[in-house]
Parts: structure tokens; C-alpha cells; sequence
């Protein structure tokens, strides 16, 4: 799995809180993409957007950085966050399930994931197989990490080498 992979450059990395800072816009507008809210990423990166996409994003910044008595094993993240996710989609939402995944995460000290709107379909079809979500995720944290996020630094490729 790639989740696996990028573990311990998360782990060793100096600068998450730096990560994080970059992780959340677009985290945020792909969750909102997901449930068909028209906004663009641009105006979320200078913060120009309306009231209810401006609260999401201050809730979803103060969320994801606060402490939490969550435990989330390294070794079964992916399938401990997907059981989750799958269960609890339908009565709390997606945009806070998706935030509380990460959040979840992030208080573990471990790599958040972007859920990806062009991938909507895939992530419907997942909602009710958590193995499906397992893969799902997976798939996710690779885009999150290597392909849209660009991390690829030499540091992470020698990890992904080993």
C-alpha cells in the first residue's frame, strides 16, 4: 500500500505543520467540490468566498490541529478510517467525516488525505464496502502525496525505494 510508504517520511518529516498549512485548502475544496458546492480553488487559497465556505474552512483549520484522545494504529490506519468513514457518512455528512478522517489522522501523527471530487463516482461506490474504501483511500493518498500534492522530494523517494 502506499499509505504504508509514506508513513515514515510523515513521521521524520520537520515540517508538518508546514504540510498541513498546504494541505488544507486544497482538502477543503475538494470536500466541498464532492458535494457539488461551486467554488474555486483559487478563492480559497486568497480566502475570498462566502460566509459558508469561509466557516468550513476555519472549522475544518481549527479541527484538524487540535489534540484528540483518538487513537489511530499506523500499522491499520486506512482500514480503521475507512470503517469509520463508511459508518459514519450518512448521519454526519461527508464534508465532516472526511474532515474527522483527518483529523483522526493528523492527532496520530500521521499523513492526511485528499478525497478527491473528480473521483466522486469511486468514492460513492466505496461508501458501502470498507475494504473498497480501504483501496479507495489508498488511491487517494497517493494522489494526495505524490501526484496533486507534488511532494516529491528525494527524501520521500528514497523511503518509497525501501
Amino acid at each position: 500500500m502506499f499509505y504504508d510508504k509514506i508513513l515514515r517520511k510523515w513521521i521524520e518529516s520537520d515540517n508538518v505543520e508546514d504540510l498541513l498549512n498546504k494541505f488544507l485548502p486544497k482538502f477543503v475544496y475538494c470536500s466541498l467540490r464532492l458535494d457539488n458546492i461551486n467554488t474555486t480553488f483559487e478563492n480559497i487559497k486568497i480566502n475570498k468566498v462566502d460566509k459558508a465556505v469561509k466557516s468550513y474552512m476555519d472549522f475544518c483549520s481549527s479541527v484538524l490541529k487540535l489534540d484528540s484522545n483518538i487513537e489511530v494504529n499506523a500499522n491499520d490506519a486506512l482500514q480503521s478510517v475507512s470503517r469509520f468513514y463508511c459508518s459514519s457518512y450518512y448521519f454526519l455528512g461527508g464534508r465532516i467525516s472526511r474532515m474527522l478522517v483527518n483529523h483522526a489522522l493528523i492527532a496520530n501523527n500521521l499523513p492526511p488525505i485528499i478525497f478527491f471530487y473528480n473521483d466522486k463516482e469511486e468514492h460513492d461506490l466505496s461508501l458501502h464496502n470498507i475494504e473498497k474504501m480501504v483501496e479507495f483511500l489508498d488511491k487517494q493518498a497517493y494522489k494526495t502525496w505524490m501526484k496533486d500534492y507534488n511532494m516529491k522530494s528525494k527524501t520521500l523517494n528514497y523511503f518509497l525505494d525501501k
